[in-house]
This record gives C-alpha cells, sequence and structure tokens, in this order.
C-alpha cells in the first residue's frame, strides 16, 4: 500500500529562506533517507567545512515490505524504509556558501541533484 502522491502543487516550503543556493523539485515523487544521504556525500565531499547544508524535508512516511518468497497473508510486512513524499515547487535542500567558494556552485548542486528520483530545478 504505497499511498498517494502529494497534491498538484507544494502548498509550503516554495521560497528560500536559509541560503542563496537551493534545489527545487518539479515533478512529484518519493525522497527516500538513502537518497538524501547521497546528496549530503556530494555535496560535503565537494564543499568540505566551507558550505552549510540544510535539508527542508524530512522522511516521515513508512514503507513496508514483506521478505522475498513469503507466502501470502500472515498481516503487514515490517518497515523497510522512510520516504518524503515531494510536491513540484518544494525546497529540497538549501546550500549556504562562504565568499570564497562560490565558483562551481551550480555544477556541484547538479551533480547532488542527479541523485534524486525525481526532476529538480537549480535555483542560483
Amino acid at each position: 500500500q504505497k499511498g498517494k502522491y502529494p497534491s498538484k502543487f507544494s502548498k509550503g516550503g516554495v521560497h528560500r529562506i536559509y541560503s542563496r543556493y537551493g534545489v527545487k523539485s518539479t515533478t512529484r515523487g518519493f525522497l527516500t533517507s538513502s537518497q538524501m544521504e547521497a546528496v549530503r556525500l556530494v555535496i560535503t565531499r565537494a564543499f568540505r567545512r566551507k558550505a552549510k547544508l540544510i535539508f527542508r524535508v524530512f522522511p516521515n512516511v513508512s514503507r513496508t515490505s514483506k521478505p522475498v518468497e513469503v507466502r501470502m497473508g500472515k498481516g503487514k510486512g515490517g518497515i523497510s524504509r522512510w520516504v518524503f513524499k515531494v510536491s513540484p515547487g518544494r525546497i529540497i535542500f538549501e546550500v549556504g556558501v562562504k565568499e570564497s567558494s562560490r565558483i562551481g556552485v551550480s555544477k556541484v548542486l547538479h551533480t547532488a541533484a542527479s541523485k534524486l528520483p525525481f526532476k529538480t530545478k537549480v535555483l542560483v
């Protein structure tokens, strides 16, 4: 039971608050905690300690699954992962960068956005 995708457009979280750079979703989808970790690794490896990463979403919906080759019935499976339902227009994360390391910010954000399972737009 995967549930429904969120409404047509995001009602909140559509404006940058914390920094000048960010990534915004243009389509809907599900964002898992492991995908968020992949984004975090890309950005921290690129900027080291010269940037601050702020996630504007949190995976708060549980997904369940039963093990492979288990017979039908016997109840619902255990929690396998946590996801966040993303609507179009939602800011996924923002990056605050110091003045000295602003070169190549959009390239790093494009690389980080490529780890996400939906289409995004880099806000510069």
